[in-house]
């Protein structure tokens, strides 16, 4: 039994004697090239968001460690990156790199606190080293329910 084959450019003209081959041709290609445009968006949305959330979880990482008493080196070398990535990241009406900015400042003097009252004994130098750790922390506090608003419409999938 013979194979039939059918010729759709033909088909097509058959149909519609006012367009050509070339004209199909032409709006295949803008159909593909309309469909690479939309992957492209949405692969870039999914590079933004990967960014973004990745900046979410090393302040977040950050803040678990604060809970726990001391931020490893580690810990903050990753959220220092992360901190000033926020910069390109997110516009800057959002207020996040400010925020994050904060953040860093209070968690090197929650860790250099910590260290320092490591190394002395005197009572004066203690006190003083105890009101900055107080300090640092009050700031730490309530980081992370101010972090979950700003950085929610950043974050989301749509």
């Amino acid at each position: 039994m013979p194979v039939n084959t059918i010729d759709y450019l033909t088909v097509i003209n058959s149909y519609t004697p006012s367009l050509t081959s070339t004209n199909i041709i032409a709006l295949m290609a803008l159909l593909v090239a309309f469909t690479q445009c939309r992957i492209q968006k949405s692969n870039l949305r999914l590079a933004l968001f990967e960014k973004r959330f990745k900046v979410y979880l090393d302040s977040q990482r950050l803040y678990q460690e604060y809970t726990k008493g001391y931020i490893s080196d580690v810990t903050f070398s990753y959220f220092i990156c992360s901190f000033h990535a926020s910069k390109v990241l997110f516009p800057k009406p959002s207020g996040v790199y400010t925020f994050l900015d904060e953040i860093h400042k209070s968690a090197v003097s929650f860790n250099s606190t910590k260290t320092a009252s490591e190394d002395t004994d005197e009572p004066t130098a203690l006190e003083m080293i105890d009101k900055y750790r107080m300090e640092a922390c009050s700031n730490l506090n309530g980081f992370l329910e101010e972090l979950n608003k700003l950085m929610t419409p950043y974050i989301k999938i749509k």
